[in-house]
């Protein structure tokens, strides 16, 4: 029987010590020694939990032979996992700012088109929302089997990255204020009539571009903090950012209602498209809070 060995790899695979394991099972670190070397054998309610624990099957622990995952291979599984997270949550912005953007379009043109500038949003929201929820699960999934890894990135790759950060986040700054000297201009110049939609519909568009690889590198760059990723995985703070997000939510939920009210209410279409950044900023201040007092943070 292959049991202790086959134990002691799963639980390598997933890089937990005999200690988090235990804490896991709440058991003894004693227990799980014994386990693997053999001395003593689970009983099967605990066999059950190992088997969900590790995400194995029962016949496979108990029988089967097991090779427990190198170094390498889950570096290259983070890998392709965040890039392809950074890739569908950018996108997925890029479509929602994209759909701010059209109906602000439509809005400057007046009935029927208002409408149409509803439906356009509505479009793009609607094929974001699958994006960001298979992205974050395939993410969620892989964090659950792996709430701790190893740092595998060398000095040299991070300084890589770092310069790569750097021209990404000028390049972004760049488009924005490239936008916002639009946004003024048509503006000041009164290109389309005073109170009009097109200019925000035009800055709209510049932030389309900006924001995403704003966020991509963002992502990308969280990717080489190994060490906050295994912090972030704590159960401290695991509760912390469920609030986070649950508030985060509610704002900006409040926000789009509030720019969808004023539009068809007052038609403020023009400017009401402010309550988003708006919303974004209190979404960092309540982050910020929250991390701040939050238990096991500082």
């Amino acid at each position: 029987m292959n049991f202790g060995k086959n134990l002691q790899n799963f639980r390598k695979s997933k890089e937990l010590s005999q200690e988090e394991l235990a804490e896991r099972m709440q058991v003894s670190r004693q227990a799980i020694s014994k386990w693997e070397s053999g001395a003593t054998y689970p009983e099967t309610e605990k066999l059950i939990e190992l088997c969900n624990v590790l995400d194995c099957s029962m016949d496979t622990l108990v029988r089967g032979a097991t090779i427990p995952k190198n170094k390498s291979d889950i570096k290259s599984t983070y890998d392709k996992i965040i890039n392809a997270f950074s890739r569908s949550v950018s996108a997925g912005v890029m479509l929602i700012l994209l759909g701010t953007s059209a109906l602000l379009g439509f809005l400057y043109f007046g009935e029927p088109y208002e409408d149409y500038g509803l439906i356009a949003m509505l479009i793009f929201v609607a094929i974001s929302v699958p994006i960001f929820v298979s992205s974050g699960i395939r993410y969620g999934n892989f964090k659950l089997k792996h709430p701790r890894l190893d740092n595998f990135y060398t000095e040299s790759e991070v300084d890589r990255f770092n310069e790569t950060f750097i021209h990404m986040t000028a390049t972004a700054i760049g488009i924005i204020m490239a936008g916002l000297v639009v946004f003024i201009a048509l503006t000041t110049i009164n290109v389309f009539g005073t109170e009009s939609t097109m200019p925000a519909a035009v800055f709209m568009i510049f932030l389309s571009f900006a924001v995403p690889i704003l966020v991509y590198a963002g992502i990308q760059k969280s990717k080489y903090d190994v060490a906050t990723y295994n912090h972030e995985n704590s159960i401290p703070v695991k509760i912390i950012d469920d609030k986070i997000g649950c508030i985060s939510g509610i704002i900006m939920m409040i926000a789009t209602i509030i720019f969808l009210i004023a539009g068809f209410i007052w038609n403020t279409w023009y400017i009401n498209w402010i309550v988003f950044p708006i919303g974004g900023i209190i979404c960092g201040i309540v982050a910020i809070i929250f991390r701040k007092d939050g238990p096991g943070l500082n």
